[in-house]
């Protein structure tokens, strides 16, 4: 979920700012994550104690301490007190985040495969060194981690099989 200059992403329990990660106790990433989920809401004090702490007795202050912590990481008036109610968000509109593409994911990665090599030499023996000589160059690809490289067991089809390279692909 995007808002402002933040998103806060909640399967990774983070929030992220203009300038990167913004460090958040547990108990503040859900207080901000309860009155996002309703930004034109007033969020009673109650209702943030069942949800931020089910089953605890809490005192107020608590409370206010995590959201006095929440304002100073979050731009000014993003958190209204409404006297004698709760809190609401006041900041701008939340509004679900765009997939973020990853440098790192693997369909931004070049792709590489290594095929399995043939035994030229006739003696049966030699198998067991062409596959070790493909594990070992599948296993020194993968320190690369610009590159995706695809396991060996999913070559393994093309054992035995005379393909080319755009067939593979």
């Amino acid at each position: 979920m995007e808002f402002g200059n933040y998103r806060l992403k909640r399967t990774e329990r983070q929030l992220l700012g203009p300038n990167g990660p913004v460090e958040l106790s547990t108990r503040s990433f859900d207080i901000l994550a309860s009155l996002l989920e309703k930004p034109d809401e007033v969020i009673g004090k109650t209702e943030l104690f069942d949800a931020v702490w089910p089953g605890l007795v809490v005192e107020e202050n608590t409370l206010q301490v995590h959201i006095s912590a929440l304002r100073k990481v979050l731009d000014a008036g993003t958190i209204m007190t409404v006297h004698g109610r709760g809190y609401k968000y006041a900041g701008p509109r939340p509004v679900p985040a765009a997939p973020v593409v990853d440098d790192a994911s693997p369909q931004t990665k070049p792709s590489i495969a290594v095929l399995p090599f043939a035994n030229l030499s006739g003696d049966s023996a030699q198998e067991i060194f062409c596959e070790g000589l493909a594990l070992n160059i599948v296993a020194n690809l993968g320190r690369f981690h610009e590159l995706f490289v695809i396991d060996r067991f999913s070559t393994l089809a093309y054992r035995n099989r005379t393909v080319t390279s755009a067939e593979a692909a």
